[in-house]
């Protein structure tokens, strides 16, 4: 299953405020991750910058690679919780509630109010 299509379906099932979409230099230069381990990432980030609500999807070639992915995605949490500390403390507490789930090839990030349901949603369009 593609990367985007895993997003659309989570975004379906669970309202975001608006996102834009990510591209591979979002991946390697708010990430850390290099693209070339990625068979396919798909990823959403905040339209503006008032809210944290982010999600990330990345198929990894091999399963080696997961655990880089998961400590650039945990490196991200970090940069998005600093950038808000001083700034707003609603969406600061939201930064640091965030999710990342490997499941198989796929790992997800995601940082929302909603976000167990957004990981209850990304489990589901796997399993289609």
């Amino acid at each position: 299953m593609a990367a985007n299509d895993v997003i659309e379906a989570m975004l379906k099932a669970v309202d975001q405020p608006a996102l834009m979409a990510m591209t591979a230099d979002d991946v390697k230069n708010q990430y850390g991750i290099d693209t070339s381990t990625l068979a396919d990432f798909s990823g959403r980030m905040p339209l503006m910058n008032v809210k944290t609500n982010e999600i990330a999807v990345f198929k990894v070639k091999k399963e080696k690679d997961i655990d880089a992915v998961k400590k650039g995605m945990a490196k991200r949490a970090e940069a998005v919780q600093k950038q808000f500390e001083q700034y707003l403390q609603d969406q600061y507490e939201n930064a640091k509630n965030y999710k990342i789930v490997a499941e198989g090839n796929y790992v997800l990030f995601v940082i929302s109010e909603s976000a167990d349901d957004l990981v209850k949603a990304f489990k589901a369009a796997l399993k289609k």
